[in-house]
């Protein structure tokens, strides 16, 4: 695997906007009962707001119809899907 710094710029963004992502949904279900309608609301946003994000980065840079060999497309991924 390579190291972050060896990666292209986009893909470094891509890895950190979903880090970011995981991060604060994690810390929006550590205690969900605190919070009232409008801070249910803007931690929805927030969530929703970097997917989009990162769906539009990731559009832009799998617009091709081009596929490799692992068949990424039609699991509906891009080259960019972390898996865990």
């Amino acid at each position: 695997m390579a190291r972050l710094a060896e990666l292209p710029l986009i893909e470094r963004v891509l890895f950190a906007l979903k880090k970011e992502q995981r991060e604060f949904a994690d810390s929006a279900l550590a205690r969900p009962a605190e919070r009232d309608a409008f801070e249910y609301g803007r931690v929805t946003g927030h969530f929703s707001g970097i997917q989009k994000a990162i769906q539009t980065i990731e559009d832009a840079l799998s617009s091709t119809d081009e596929d490799d060999d692992h068949g990424f497309i039609r699991r509906g991924e891009t080259r960019f899907t972390i898996r865990n």
